[in-house]
């Protein structure tokens, strides 16, 4: 099969109209196809897709491509809120772990590999760490190299800067010690280190589609925490039904929970309410049920 010819915005617009997509004002649309990536905008196409003959895309009588644009800056705005929460939580995680097995093991306690269930995970998270440390163009970094040469890296609440979310989810679940996650989890609200450490692998993955600019809005997330047994969190606020289980409603549910116990007066929750009420017909594909906004009140 031979590739797919490069086509211009004009182009592009011509090949949406020929689909059955209503365009209003075509030279607006070449427009915001000059800077948003046609392929970029395909995934938003999808709920508005049938099939044409021949198994061709074409569009539901009616769409428009306002309609498909409005769905797009939607999802940009959520991506922005939902980072805005996660952003902290990050730091929150980042400070309680390093704080807790610093407190049990020492400034040095995540070079010791007795200190993590799997030795292998261990060398190759250190072995990032130490390249990152070397690679920093941080001041506080160029400092440790400078006046501590003897040191292969920081203390760990200094070489917690150096780790994204992600390598943060992979030191916390390789932790030993059960005591330092059940202090850690329990910071934040009473959660079973268990059910912690999977939101925290959950929150990193979303918070990487955040940064990446990937759809977020109807999105089945691609790892499901365990159920919470136990902790402060009102578990009614859950959507349990069997396909709405990995939707966003639910870790955003949690999410207004963390923020209460992490964030003590901020506006986070007000602005998703307001956000959400705007145009809830969007809601349901992200697994919100009815009375969402107990969740966040």
């Amino acid at each position: 099969m031979s590739p797919k010819p490069s086509l211009s915005p004009k182009q592009q617009v011509q090949l949406l109209q020929q689909r059955g997509l209503q365009i209003d004002d075509p030279a607006k649309a070449e427009q915001l196809l000059t800077f948003v990536n046609y392929y970029k905008l395909r995934a938003y196409f999808i709920p508005f897709d049938q099939a044409g003959p021949g198994g061709s895309h074409q569009f539901k009588s009616g769409t428009t491509f306002d309609k498909i644009f409005s769905l797009y800056r939607f999802d940009r705005k959520l991506r922005i809120l939902v980072n805005d929460m996660l952003e902290r939580l990050e730091l929150a995680v980042r400070t309680r772990w390093a704080f807790e097995l610093s407190q049990l093991k020492g400034g040095q306690a995540h070079e010791d590999p007795t200190n993590f269930k799997r030795r292998d995970i261990h060398q190759r998270s250190l072995d990032s760490l130490k390249d990152n440390f070397q690679r920093s163009k941080e001041q506080f970094a160029e400092h440790y190299r400078l006046n501590y040469p003897n040191l292969t890296t920081p203390p760990i609440w200094v070489s917690v800067e150096l780790l994204s979310f992600g390598d943060i989810s992979f030191w916390l679940r390789n932790t030993k010690s059960q005591g330092v996650k059940r202090r850690v989890s329990s910071s934040f609200g009473g959660f079973e280190p268990g059910f912690f450490e999977d939101y925290v692998k959950q929150a990193s993955t979303v918070r990487n589609m955040c940064s990446h600019h990937s759809r977020l809005w109807n999105r089945v997330l691609p790892y499901t925490p365990r159920r919470i047994r136990k902790g402060k969190f009102d578990r009614t606020l859950l959507n349990t039904g069997r396909t709405e289980l990995d939707k966003l409603y639910n870790f955003l549910a949690i999410l207004a929970f963390i923020a209460n116990e992490i964030s003590p007066g901020h506006s986070w929750c007000d602005r998703l309410v307001e956000f959400f009420g705007k145009d809830e017909s969007r809601l349901s594909q992200m697994g919100f049920p009815k009375d969402w906004r107990r969740a966040f009140t």
